[in-house]
């Protein structure tokens, strides 16, 4: 029971890291778009990277809930 505290800890952990990784990336889209810093080809890859991890996040968040 103890591994699977364990886990789960780090299973949390690492939602956590990947949150702020997110908003970090979508504060730097939502920067860079607001000044025209960015080509259209940064932005493309700023939400692709921003999708991507949204859709890690989602599946993390789906084992947590089933565990």
């Amino acid at each position: 029971m103890e591994n699977a505290s364990h886990l789960f800890t780090r299973m949390s952990t690492a939602q956590h890291s990947l949150e702020q990784l997110r908003n970090d990336v979508s504060q730097a889209l939502v920067t860079n778009t607001a000044a025209c810093e960015c080509c259209g080809q940064d932005a493309r890859r700023f939400q692709e990277l921003h999708g991507r991890l949204s859709t890690a996040l989602a599946a993390l968040h789906g084992e947590l809930r089933e565990h």
